[in-house]
């Protein structure tokens, strides 16, 4: 049994070591060649790695609730995106380009989460293989000179590293408690957004404030995570315990979160995002504050009559009627403009059709997006009161387990 031990623990260490060092190929090597070999040496450690390291970690979590976990971090993104702004991702519209997008997305992130598998298996206890999944999580994946750059340049931007650590925190949790597989759809959905989805929270805001609100997300989930553990222990026992009446209030909050996390899944895989209007220029079609939803199906079947959202230099995105179409590009106006607008928009920079308005909900973002540091602190603040409460009400329940434990 010491030698079958001896010999997991040591193909555990020869998998995280060659982890390590794949990414490396590419600069040894360079160009298209050492792509190509990084590549196809991460997925060949893949497929042999994968059988040696499946297990089911505590059972916790199970990989449904490793998904749902997932989606609401997302979903809490996405709703930050709303408040503050959001970026546009171009992905290709190729079906062999993306196919090759996706093929290098997963390779990639397939690669880092059996690299941490393995790190946490070299452990024994818990929060030792915790704390090496952490580690692990953080610096596989990148080029050795790409992680001296990252660290050193670390004290410059600490909350970088606080939001990048408590990511990767995360993840080692869901891998502990759920295992190797609940670990990698954690990551596939989360870095799935960040990679794929059209729309993704804002770069432009404070680079303090964001990684801020990006840290305290991971957190959030973080406290899910550890909440939805203790809770599956104690599930029929509360069921027996509490009224009916109690038992709605208490279910009613996460059944919320569910349905909510449930409708944005569903929104992103139709392609349906949200935009908020922030000028009149199509009053009075849509005024200030009017939320659109744009179905993101590009420029092709775009007609004269149109509304529609497009990017403009790359990162303004413009809600528009289309009055003129060409081989490969519109011409629009703003309802509300005595022109048209002054230049063609190419189908490239279409993200797609308006096809629902729900008027004045969006005022509470444009006054988040044009409210400067006034804005940003509130958010801050809010954030730190709920984040509060919620640790406080976590340590009173823990020292009323505790006293009741020692009566």
């Amino acid at each position: 049994m010491r030698k079958a031990l001896y010999d997991r623990k040591l193909r555990a260490l020869l998998i995280f070591t060659l982890t390590l060092l794949v990414p490396n190929v590419a600069t040894i090597v360079g160009g298209f060649h050492g792509f190509f070999l990084t590549y196809l040496a991460w997925s060949a450690l893949i497929v042999v790695s994968i059988p040696l390291l499946l297990r089911s970690g505590r059972g916790s979590i199970s990989v449904a609730n490793s998904v749902f976990l997932a989606v609401v971090l997302v979903f809490g993104l996405s709703t930050f995106g709303f408040l503050l702004g959001f970026d546009i991702r171009r992905y290709p519209t190729d079906p062999t380009s993306l196919a090759v997008s996706i093929a290098l997305f997963l390779v990639n992130t397939l690669g880092i989460e059996v690299g941490r598998s393995a790190t946490m298996s070299l452990a024994k206890h818990a929060p030792t293989r915790v704390a090496l999944g952490t580690l692990a999580g953080i610096a596989l994946g990148s080029t050795f000179p790409a992680l001296l750059r990252y660290f050193s340049g670390v004290y410059g931007r600490p909350l970088t590293l606080a939001a990048d650590f408590m990511y990767s925190l995360t993840l080692s949790i869901v891998h502990e408690y759920g295992g190797l597989v609940s670990g990698l759809l954690f990551r596939v959905v989360v870095d799935g957004y960040w990679r794929f989805s059209p729309l993704v929270l804002t770069s432009a805001a404070p680079p303090v404030l964001r990684n801020a609100v990006l840290a305290l997300a991971y957190y959030a989930v973080l406290i899910l995570v550890l909440y939805s553990t203790r809770g599956l222990r104690g599930r029929s026992r509360e069921l027996l315990e509490f009224s009916r009446l109690k038992k709605v209030l208490r279910v009613l909050p996460e059944s919320i979160l569910v349905s909510l996390a449930l409708l944005f899944l569903a929104l992103a895989l139709l392609r349906y995002i949200p935009l908020v209007v922030t000028s009149g220029s199509m009053s009075p079609t849509i005024s200030v504050g009017d939320l659109v939803i744009v179905h993101a199906v590009g420029g092709y079947n775009v007609e004269v009559g149109d509304i529609i959202a497009y990017a403009m230099e790359g990162r303004q995105v413009v809600v528009h009627r289309v009055i003129a179409t060409g081989s490969d590009w519109v011409r629009t106006k703003g309802d509300a403009n005595p022109d048209p607008d002054p230049f063609l928009v190419s189908y490239r920079d279409i993200l797609g059709k308006v096809v629902f308005i729900v008027p004045r909900v969006g005022y509470l973002a444009i006054v988040f997006q044009t409210g400067g540091w006034v804005a940003y602190s509130s958010i801050a603040m809010v954030l730190a009161v709920v984040l509060s409460v919620a640790y406080v009400s976590r340590r009173t329940r823990s020292r009323k387990l505790k006293f009741s434990l020692i009566k």
